[in-house]
């Protein structure tokens, strides 16, 4: 009979032990806000991940970003067939950054476009809006390991448009033009370490930023 407890005793240890380790593994910080029950990923990586989740048909979305090692979900957008909001478009990540353009419209407001660098650890976020209202989108986006931005959109100018690039540096209050043209290549912008690249007129272009 002593025998007998002593394995009861045993087995009941396990069991409780082995229920720890199950519900431990069911609480990794991260799985809750990161992996919203019918959401559809846009980008992941091994630091982060980017998604959107429907309401329903016509109704709103809202578009989120999660870091792994933080476990909070960030809102970058919403929106909704009725009043209208914003849509994310380019993303582009360099944890804890991400830098997304978004589409916006709505029946009262037209339609605009901004461009985000949001830290997802602090959630401090800086957008500005793209040059024209008319032609909102942006052609190409950029971003270094410190959280500075660079992006190309463009300006209705009859004839044509006129593609302007610019740059948001980390620690700056205000962005900067660094060009200004209607021969810019509009699919030549890219950014490499702390360097802005572009092409006008056939010739390399570049700049440097933190």
């Amino acid at each position: 009979m002593k025998r007998v407890a002593q394995l009861i005793a045993i087995t009941s240890t396990v069991t409780v032990l082995g229920a720890a380790a199950v519900g431990g593994a069911a609480k990794r910080p991260h799985e809750a806000p990161c992996s919203l029950r019918g959401s559809q990923t846009l980008y992941q990586d091994s630091t982060l991940r980017v998604y959107t989740k429907d309401y329903g048909p016509d109704t709103e979305s809202d578009d989120y970003a999660c870091l792994f090692s933080a476990g909070k979900r960030r809102k970058l957008a919403r929106y909704d067939d009725l009043s209208g909001g914003e849509q994310l478009d380019l993303i582009r990540t360099q944890a804890p950054w991400v830098a997304y353009s978004l589409l916006g419209g709505g029946k009262a407001a037209g339609s605009w476009g901004r461009v985000c660098v949001l830290n997802l650890r602090t959630n401090v976020k800086r957008c500005e809006f793209t040059d024209d209202y008319d032609t909102p989108w942006v052609l190409g986006l950029g971003l270094t390991r410190n959280g500075s931005l660079a992006w190309m959109d463009s300006r209705f100018d009859p004839p044509g448009h006129t593609l302007i690039v610019h740059q948001l540096d980390a620690a700056a209050s205000d962005s900067l033009v660094l060009d200004t043209g209607k021969d810019i290549d509009r699919s030549s912008l890219a950014v490499g370490g702390h360097f802005i690249y572009w092409t006008r007129a056939g010739q390399p272009q570049s700049a440097t930023m933190p």
